[in-house]
């Protein structure tokens, strides 16, 4: 699934910068219809990071950290070419609210108040734009962060689920070593008994074999 995502991602954002650099030769209507476009490609290249980013956290440690890497890139380059595109749009909405009210100033001789009034708009709208890029780059960050101190803690989850593990075959291997050494006790017990018997049976066979000869 990561690599399904990362196609999809390398395509849309590949048809976002190529809208931005075409900007500013296509025409009114064209340049509507693509901002429309990229801003629903946006959407869905900002879906493939998070998916991205989550299958990350399901990852092993072992291909965990080159993969975030990896996509700590892919978030850098979506956010620059976010800054473009949101910067081309906020151009062509200046553009067209000023072609607007110039035509209106035309009709009414207002033409200069008008225009200044397009500058105040446009200055105050990129302005809120830049605010809110500003204001969506911190969440995402939050968010990375977020990710990746989940990903340290699943690597510290892995760490102590294998020294469990240790702890319980050393275990297993003590009560193994214990039962050993316990046969072993016991063989030399027995042992010595049966030599202890035969001490005595021969003791007895002497006594014997002496009272036989004295007699």
């Amino acid at each position: 699934m990561f690599q399904t995502y990362e196609e999809d991602f390398g395509r849309l954002l590949n048809s976002l910068q190529k809208k931005i650099a075409l900007a500013p030769n296509l025409g009114k209507d064209i340049w509507e219809s693509a901002i429309s476009e990229g801003a629903k490609e946006l959407q869905e290249a900002e879906k493939c990071l998070r998916q991205m980013e989550i299958e990350i956290s399901m990852m092993q440690s072992s291909s965990r950290v080159s993969s975030s890497s990896q996509v700590r890139r892919y978030r850098e380059d979506f956010e620059e070419v976010r800054r473009n595109f949101r910067k081309e749009e906020a151009k062509f909405t200046e553009q067209k609210s000023r072609e607007t009210l110039m035509g209106a100033s035309l009709d009414n001789g207002f033409g200069n108040q008008r225009e200044k009034l397009i500058q105040r708009e446009g200055n105050i709208m990129s302005q809120q734009i830049m605010k809110l890029e500003q204001g969506k780059k911190a969440a995402l960050e939050a968010e990375s962060a977020a990710i990746e101190s989940m990903n340290q803690l699943k690597g510290q989850r892995d760490v102590l689920e294998r020294v469990i593990v240790n702890n319980r075959e050393i275990g297993d291997n003590l009560s193994q070593g214990h039962r050993i050494i316990n046969s072993i006790t016991r063989r030399n017990i027995q042992n010595k008994l049966i030599l202890f018997g035969i001490a005595i049976i021969l003791i007895g066979a002497i006594v014997f074999l002496v009272y036989i000869k004295l007699s």
